[in-house]
C-alpha cells in the first residue's frame, strides 16, 4: 500500500481541498461541523489520507474493503458524505458516526455538554487563574456551578479592593479561630485568593489537613485578576463623608445657637443703658453718638436685624 507523508506538499494540498469539500457539504445541506475541533481535523485527515490512497474520500472511522476499484464499490464502502449518515444517523441522532457534519441542535446540546464537562474539571483543579476564575464566576450566576470565594487577605486589605463575588472575608491572621464557622463547607469546593498567591497556597493547604476536600487557589492572587473588581473603601469613605457632613452641620447649629444667645444678651444690656441714657440730662446728638457705638459692637458678632433705638 502508498505510504502516506503528512508533511509532504502533496498531502498539505489534498487537506486543503477536502477542508473546502467539507465546507461545501454543510452548505448545502444546513449543517454545521462539530464543536470540538479535535474531532474535525482528524476526520478531515482521515478523508485526505483515504483519498490520495484510493481516489476517493471514503469515510475513515471504517476500514476500506477491496483491492481495485472494482472491488472497493462491490463492498459497498462509505463514501462521504455516506447514505447511512444522510438517511439515518443524522436525522435520527443529529450527527453523523464520525461526527464531522452536525445539525444545529446537536451542536448546541453538544456545546452545553462541553461547557459543563470544562466547568466540572476547572473544579478540580489545585490551581486556576484569572480567566478561569472569571470563567467560574460567570457561571455561577446562571446557577451552573457552586462554589466559596473566599479573600483570605486583611480586612484593609480587603477594603482597598476585592473581587466581585466574594463571598467571605478570612483574614489569614484569624484563620485558625474563625474557619470553624464554614465546617458545613467541607464537601463543597472552596476558591480562596491573596494579593499575590503565596498566602491562599498556605490557607489551601491548611484547610486540605482539615478535610476540606476541594480547595482552589488563585494563581498570582487579585494582583493580576483582570476579571471585575470594586474598590470597598470608596463605600466607607462616602459614609465617613456622610457622618462628617452630619456633624459638621451640627456644629454650625451649635455656634449659631451661640451666637444668638450672645445676641440677645447684649441687646437685653442695651434696652437697660437705653433706658438709663434717656433719664439722663444729655443732648440728643450725645446720645445717638454713644447709641451708635453700641450698634457696632452687636452688628460685629453677626446682629443683621438690630435697628438704631431712637
Amino acid at each position: 500500500m502508498k505510504q502516506i507523508d503528512l508533511d509532504s506538499i502533496e498531502f498539505q494540498e489534498e487537506l486543503k481541498k477536502t477542508a473546502e469539500f467539507v465546507k461545501k457539504i454543510n452548505k448545502n445541506f444546513a449543517w454545521s461541523q462539530h464543536p470540538n475541533k479535535d474531532v474535525n481535523e482528524g476526520v478531515i485527515m482521515g478523508l485526505a489520507r483515504n483519498k490520495l490512497l484510493y481516489g476517493k474520500r471514503f469515510c475513515p472511522c471504517f476500514m476500506v474493503e477491496g483491492e481495485t476499484v472494482e472491488e472497493q464499490k462491490l463492498a459497498d464502502n462509505r463514501l462521504c458524505p455516506c447514505k447511512p449518515a444522510l438517511e439515518e444517523e443524522i436525522p435520527n441522532n443529529g450527527s453523523c458516526h464520525c461526527g464531522l457534519f452536525c445539525t444545529d441542535k446537536y451542536i448546541e446540546k453538544e456545546r452545553a455538554k462541553m461547557n459543563q464537562n470544562n466547568l466540572q474539571n476547572l473544579l478540580k483543579k489545585e490551581n486556576i487563574n484569572s480567566k478561569e476564575l472569571e470563567v467560574l464566576l460567570e457561571e455561577r450566576v446562571l446557577n451552573k456551578v457552586d462554589f466559596l470565594l473566599i479573600d483570605v487577605r486583611e480586612q484593609m486589605e480587603h477594603d482597598a479592593l476585592a473581587i466581585v463575588g466574594t463571598d467571605v472575608l478570612l483574614p489569614t491572621s484569624s484563620f485558625k479561630s474563625d474557619i470553624e464557622k464554614y465546617e458545613t463547607y467541607k464537601d463543597k469546593v472552596v476558591i480562596v485568593y491573596c494579593q499575590a498567591g503565596s498566602r491562599s497556597s498556605q490557607i489551601q493547604k491548611l484547610m486540605k489537613s482539615l478535610d476540606f476536600k476541594e480547595v482552589i487557589s488563585l494563581e498570582n492572587g487579585i494582583r493580576d485578576f483582570e476579571g471585575k473588581k470594586e474598590v470597598k473603601k470608596q463605600e466607607i469613605a462616602k459614609k465617613d463623608k456622610e457622618f462628617m457632613l452630619v456633624e459638621s452641620k451640627t456644629l454650625e447649629s451649635r455656634e449659631l445657637d451661640i451666637l444668638y444667645t450672645e445676641r440677645d444678651d447684649l441687646l437685653r444690656r442695651l434696652r437697660v443703658i437705653t433706658s438709663v441714657v434717656n433719664s439722663l440730662n444729655v443732648t440728643e446728638e450725645d446720645l445717638e453718638k454713644r447709641l451708635e457705638s453700641i450698634v457696632y459692637i452687636v452688628e460685629s458678632l453677626g446682629n443683621k436685624e438690630f435697628c438704631l433705638v431712637s
